[in-house]
């Protein structure tokens, strides 16, 4: 079977648990096509490697797969994943992720067949980031940056970060505790098959003038 992590990353909630948001196949040999999403957990604040277990898999009948998990609040988790289709879904758990409530989808686009995006909980300024490509063709391009301030409920577009061919992207809060960067491929290729030839990175938050 198929297993693969995020990408890009892993969160600790305030109970101290560590969530690795996961996705897997469910269908034998559809090389990772057809899957779910789901958490590895581990309840060792220290991630202690003998007490990882698996935690929820989102229902539903979307095929949830490439996906990057926020805390809301204490044991609310909000996971963002890709879909197969041209929409980005979300999942909720209100249990630090031992059980998901049914997915749903929202309105921001992702190309077809889907892409991963990245998604931070900026808790500072009490506001969600995502960053990802947003045409629904299969090719992948334009790089955005979404802001949501009701906890993912909907979702308003903040930066048009580049129009370009553009694939995966990871966001991350800097150490002064107020920026965000983002670290984005790009490819000058016209290929059908996106392959990226620069990795770029630019501060989106505050939004740069």
């Amino acid at each position: 079977a198929w297993v693969g992590t995020g990408p890009p990353g892993a969160i600790q909630l305030v109970s101290g648990r560590i969530v690795v948001p996961s996705y897997r196949s469910y269908v034998n040999n559809t090389n990772g096509e057809i899957t779910r999403s789901f958490l590895m957990l581990n309840d060792d604040p220290n991630g202690d490697p003998t007490a990882w277990y698996r935690g929820a898999t989102v229902p539903g009948i979307q095929w949830t797969n490439e996906c990057q998990a926020v805390e809301l609040a204490p044991n609310h988790v909000l996971l963002a994943a890709r879909g197969f289709l041209t929409k980005r879904i979300q999942a909720e758990s209100f249990d630090g992720g031992l059980s998901f409530q049914e997915p749903y989808w929202i309105s921001i686009t992702e190309p077809l067949e889907g892409c991963e995006g990245s998604i931070i909980h900026h808790r500072k300024f009490k506001k969600l980031l995502y960053s990802g490509t947003v045409n629904t063709n299969p090719e992948r391009f334009n790089m955005t940056v979404w802001s949501s301030n009701n906890e993912g409920k909907s979702w308003s577009l903040d930066l048009v970060v580049n129009t370009g061919r553009t694939s995966y992207s990871a966001m991350q809060i800097m150490p002064d505790g107020n920026r965000v960067g983002l670290l984005y491929e790009r490819s000058n290729s016209s290929d059908f098959i996106f392959l990226p030839t620069q990795i770029s990175f630019l501060v989106v938050w505050p939004k740069p003038e």
